[in-house]
């Protein structure tokens, strides 16, 4: 089976686009959220199977990557169907990149596919930022974006890099 991650990065920017049109502060998912602005927007994900990803919006004041996302991931989650079905089907699985590349999967997952994956969805969140589709959201004057793999296989950005790589500049803070 192939695995196209072009699928897969069209499905997380749609859900992401469709989470923020749609959020709202009362009935967010999050714990804790008394400071009515998302300071913290983290992308989580698991490629074993079930993979899925989720969309994680902190309202806690000051809040930082600390794994509180995976205690609301249902609800925030959607599923990485392709990914799903090659893992529990395929003994080999293809993987085509979205600049045409491809690798295989013959055995297990291994870190450096579980990179590949959170590169890509690092590329969602890095254009969701330039296009200002996280501006719709009540945004914390220093809200911040993750990008967590469950099991710790790969994190973006460097936690001493997040107020550089992972601020969300939006344009009415500047």
């Amino acid at each position: 089976m192939k695995v196209i991650l072009k699928r897969d990065f069209d499905t997380v920017y749609d859900f992401l686009k469709m989470r923020v049109e749609a959020f709202d502060i009362d009935r967010n998912i999050s714990g804790q959220s008394a400071s009515g602005f998302v300071h913290l927007i983290t992308l989580g994900f698991q490629l074993d199977s079930p993979s899925w990803f989720c969309l994680h919006l902190d309202t806690r004041e000051g809040a930082v990557p600390d794994g509180q996302w995976t205690k609301y991931i249902e609800g925030n989650d959607c599923p990485l169907e392709q990914w799903s079905v090659a893992l529990e089907q395929e003994d080999v699985i293809e993987v085509k990149l979205p600049d045409g590349g491809e690798f295989q999967i013959e055995d297990e997952l291994t870190t450096m596919h579980i990179a590949q994956v959170g590169e890509l969805f690092k590329s969602v969140l890095l254009k969701a930022r330039a296009e200002g589709v996280l501006e719709a959201l009540p945004l914390a004057q220093n809200c911040t974006m993750v990008i967590e793999e469950i099991n710790g296989h790969y994190g973006w950005p460097k936690y001493e890099n997040l107020l550089t790589e992972g601020i969300v500049q939006c344009s009415f803070y500047q």
